[in-house]
């Protein structure tokens, strides 16, 4: 048996939990890797055919999956119910959209297509392949035709249905859970692994946990733009409330706290009051540790999740030097200028005014323009018409008005220059802005390549438009909205085509990329803008 196959299994069980199952699956995994390469004899593309490694890795997913589906663990439910909910379909591409109960047998074919068709180009850099790929469905077939009979005598007794069935009553225990399915469970592993890389972040064990506690809160996966927290509440047996307790913790409240108060049960601290020095709002956060060393009067830096009506501590937590009154105030000016997009998530007050300024500004833009969407040829024209805009309001206001404001803010001239980077500035392949109501303006470089490559409606694209295309769907400045308008003028064939989706439903095609490639942009958003204190 491949030493690579007893590894992998090794590294990603619950070892402190035992199942009769178990036992099983390292034989069944080499027996799916024969299968496969018997199936890879029958590929159009031969270079499509897994190399060792990743024959051995991909053979134990397949294991693994076989056996949540055996189980009913619920991961691959919970991803199919997500689906559902999405797109009207537990299988995009692979079952009828309108069906929402399509009959699936246990190892169905197009459960194992679905789940070969996202996971593949993990393994092949840029590759981008039909759901209806003859190779693809040919594995396919071959593996769903070979489980059933393999898993009929396989006790229904896994370690991991035994694992994510204990109790979720505190967060650390929901948090447990959460941490093997992003590193460990055959969904996510691979993708923990390629965000890890792809960080820059160093091995240390600080860097390795704050770049974990980001993919699992915050990721937004290939899988329809799902988190591992949306896979998670998906199946754990929990209340609704819980569910989307759990759903917002990609909104970790990070911040530097003050421990105002310990309540404790003989020498263990049971929880604490800890007031958000940037906020200053206060939080009951459940410790339930022995020496703790969050006592009245400690700072911390750290970040928060909410579980159950308390608060607890996510990643690592950090204890600086008391601060001064001035330090905090500038901490609390750094969060809202640079790192508004944490700030919003608990100083509420301040975000309610960035987003009516983000109205006020829409309006603005909208009036100057003729439209919420305008083109420019090149970076300085683009500039030009921007500074015009941001001049115009304090030169057809009242004089008293505009001496008034710059009264206030203890200036003698209001200061209208917008700030762009030099890449923008000097840019000649065409911009273009768009104005989002609620967020702020977007804008988009090489707009001459994205419009040209649309307008093409999939037929002779160029080199520079594709990469534009994917550009375009894989930029996280650039909205669904912003999308969904350049479709409108100028059509999506060019880009279902050019991720091969030309043989689906266009609407779900298009649907499907923007939930995959921009899933972020479907969570709560927050104005652009940062405020000055």
């Amino acid at each position: 048996m491949s030493n690579s196959i007893k590894e992998t299994f090794r590294r990603n069980r619950i070892k402190t939990v035992d199942g009769r199952g178990d036992k099983y699956l390292p034989d069944i995994a080499k027996d799916v890797r024969r299968q496969m390469v018997r199936a890879f004899a029958d590929f159009e593309m031969p270079g499509l055919a897994l190399e060792d490694t990743a024959l051995d890795e991909v053979a134990v997913q397949i294991t693994e999956l076989a056996e949540d589906l055996h189980n009913d663990l619920g991961i691959w439910r919970s991803l199919e119910n997500s689906n559902r909910e999405i797109f009207g379909t537990p299988l995009p591409f692979f079952t009828e959209p309108g069906d929402s109960t399509p009959e699936l047998a246990t190892f169905d074919e197009r459960r194992i297509g679905y789940f070969l068709w996202n996971i593949y180009p993990l393994h092949f850099e840029g590759l981008l392949l039909s759901p209806t790929h003859h190779d693809l469905r040919t594995l396919a077939k071959a593996l769903s035709d070979f489980l059933p009979g393999r898993l009929a005598p396989v006790p229904r007794d896994s370690s991991l249905a035994k694992f994510l069935a204990k109790p979720n009553e505190f967060g650390w225990e929901v948090k447990r859970k959460l941490i093997w399915l992003g590193g460990s469970s055959y969904l996510f592993r691979d993708m923990w692994w390629d965000y890890f890389r792809h960080s820059g972040t160093n091995r240390s064990e600080d860097k390795r946990i704050a770049c974990m506690d980001d993919f699992l809160n915050e990721e937004c996966t290939q899988w329809s733009g799902l988190g591992v927290i949306d896979i998670l509440a998906g199946f754990l047996d929990i209340s609704e409330e819980d569910r989307a307790d759990l759903r917002r913790w990609h909104l970790r409240h990070t911040s530097l706290y003050e421990v105002l108060e310990a309540e404790r049960q003989g020498a263990r601290v049971e929880r604490i009051r800890a007031r958000n020095l940037i906020s200053g709002g206060d939080y009951t956060v459940r410790i339930q540790m022995e020496n703790c060393p969050f006592v009245e009067g400690f700072h911390v830096f750290g970040s928060l999740v909410p579980w159950r009506g308390e608060w607890y501590w996510s990643g690592n937590q950090q204890a600086p030097k008391t601060p001064s009154a001035e330090q905090i105030q500038t901490l609390r000016r750094t969060y809202l200028q640079i790192q508004s997009h944490i700030a919003y998530r608990y100083c509420l007050p301040e975000l309610e005014k960035a987003r009516e300024i983000t109205h006020i500004q829409h309006r603005n833009f909208v009036e100057h323009h003729g439209s919420d969407f305008v083109e420019f040829p090149d970076g300085l024209s683009m500039a030009a018409a921007e500074q015009a805009r941001m001049r115009r309001p304090w030169e057809t206001a009242p004089k008293d008005k505009v001496d008034q404001a710059l009264q206030a803010a203890g200036k003698e001239t209001w200061d209208t220059d917008m700030q762009h980077p030099p890449e923008v500035l000097n840019h000649t392949g065409g911009i273009a802005l768009f104005s989002h109501p609620e967020e702020g303006i977007e804008i988009a470089v090489n707009f001459h390549d994205m419009k040209s490559g649309l307008e093409k409606r999939g037929a002779g694209l160029t080199e520079r438009e594709m990469k534009s295309l994917h550009g375009l769907m894989t930029d996280q400045v650039l909205s669904p909205a912003f999308v969904r308008l350049l479709v409108k003028r100028h059509g999506a064939e060019s880009l279902i085509a050019f991720y091969h989706l030309h043989r689906q439903p266009p609407d779900l095609a298009l649907d499907f990329l923007l939930r995959r490639h921009k899933g972020a942009q479907f969570r709560p958003r927050y104005p652009s803008i940062s405020l000055v204190d």
